[in-house]
């Protein structure tokens, strides 16, 4: 399955409109429909969508094709929580 496919197969399962995951990450709806299109999210949000959609830790990172990956490093272990409207995350090494 695709990360687009996953992604919107994720935010549904969870009774999530592209409005509230954009509001849970910091982004626009614009930008949540573009990855269920395609579009690789920006790195910076890799661990909150994870989070928020209940996906594993470096999930994005591994659903990405051996070609993209050429373009992103592999991640440093990511926890985060979200609480809210508040996120936090801790960065491991």
């Amino acid at each position: 399955m695709s990360m687009a496919m996953k992604i919107l197969e994720a935010r549904e399962s969870r009774g999530l409109t592209q409005e509230e995951l954009g509001e849970k990450l910091g982004v626009s709806r614009q930008a949540v429909h573009k990855w269920e299109m395609g579009t690789v999210p920006r790195r910076g949000v890799w661990g909150k969508l994870e989070v928020a959609l209940g996906l594993p830790p470096g999930w994005v990172w591994e659903s990405l094709s051996d070609e993209q990956r050429g373009n992103y490093p592999r991640p440093s272990t990511i926890t985060a929580e979200i609480e809210d409207s508040e996120t936090r995350i801790t960065l491991s090494p």
